[in-house]
């Protein structure tokens, strides 16, 4: 399956590099409860609690850059950062943007990295 990566409708070309998206990694939420007789367990199933995912790359397009930094720099109407959707070949996310940094270089920006706060996800 060929990896695509889409940000609010626009599909990423630089980012990840390869080797450069942290993956989604969810954790369930399981206990073992002993009763009288037997042992239950419970289970609340996945949850999303603070995951982060990373997206770095030698290098990116100052297009690609600029792009990114304009949905980074964007606010609601309360002043609080926007959500965006970010799709992977797997999951549909509603995340944050926490973090973009890169450094340009002749028209072009190297080691960018975006951080993003997944906020809720549903598999494809």
């Amino acid at each position: 399956m060929s990896e695509n990566y889409t940000l609010d409708g626009y599909t990423l070309i630089y980012l990840p590099g390869p080797g450069g998206y942290s993956g989604y990694n969810p954790k369930r939420r399981l206990t073992e409860v002993q009763t009288i007789s037997s042992n239950v367990t419970l289970n609340w199933g996945t949850v999303v609690e603070d995951q982060i995912i990373t997206l770095t790359a030698p290098y990116c397009s100052r297009a690609e850059f600029l792009s990114l930094q304009g949905r980074y720099q964007t606010n609601d109407v309360n002043g609080a950062p926007s959500q965006f959707h970010f799709t992977d070949s797997y999951y549909h996310f509603d995340v944050e943007l926490l973090d973009l940094n890169g450094n340009p270089y002749r028209g072009i920006y190297q080691n960018p990295e975006l951080t993003m706060k997944i906020l809720s996800v549903l598999a494809i």
